[in-house]
């Protein structure tokens, strides 16, 4: 009866841990996509400036 529980626990520990190790990469993969969607917005709004003002100096 003790070895039935201790391998119970054994076994809910052990799925703790992997559900936590899969919430870790999936907190990482959401952390990813922020952060590349964020730079790829900034890196749009600078080559944006940048061209307008190529194009401002043309015009002015």
């Amino acid at each position: 009866m003790y070895y039935i529980w201790n391998f119970n626990e054994q076994k809910v520990k052990n799925e703790n841990e992997e559900s936590k190790k899969e919430r870790e990469m999936e907190l990482v993969e959401l952390l990813l996509v922020f952060f590349h969607t964020s730079l790829s917005t900034y890196i749009y709004i600078y080559i944006y400036i940048y061209i307008y003002m190529k194009f401002i100096r043309f015009f002015i």
